[in-house]
């Protein structure tokens, strides 16, 4: 299976500007795959419309390296993941893309995700962000 997701929005460094200090590109894009890491991390929850919790793309990121691999690009600055291994590559693009592909099936997929959620929330709270995965990103 194959997904691949793209806008021509203001980029991940740019949306995490709002409530990060972020360098670059690259270190944007190794922030956006940690738990808990959000443009709202910082701001009124009223503001926070789509009830973003910074766990979407840590979800997808932890499931298409165990069975895959992931392609997470954005400004300058592109990701690709499989396995345990993570390399960084240059890019030119107007926006963020994120894709996916399943080499093969995840099995107990719902007890999976489950696991996902946790450990995520868990080293979200080691690393000082009390923020829990939102309603949407538990949706399976």
């Amino acid at each position: 299976m194959e997904i691949a997701v793209i806008d021509e929005g203001v980029g991940i460094a740019n949306s995490l500007k709002r409530s990060h200090r972020i360098p670059s590109d690259n270190e944007a894009l190794s922030m956006a795959i940690k738990p808990g890491i959000s443009s709202t991390s910082n701001i009124n929850q009223a503001q926070n419309t789509y009830d973003n919790s910074g766990f979407g793309l840590y979800v997808l990121s932890q499931l298409a390296s165990s069975f895959g691999w992931y392609v997470l690009g954005s400004g300058t600055a592109r990701l690709v993941g499989h396995g345990n291994n993570v390399s960084q590559e240059t890019l030119n693009f107007s926006g963020t893309y994120f894709g996916m592909q399943l080499q093969r099936p995840p099995q107990q997929f719902s007890q999976l995700l489950d696991d996902i959620i946790s450990s995520g929330e868990e080293e979200a709270e080691a690393s000082g962000i009390s923020k829990k995965a939102s309603g949407m990103s538990k949706l399976y």
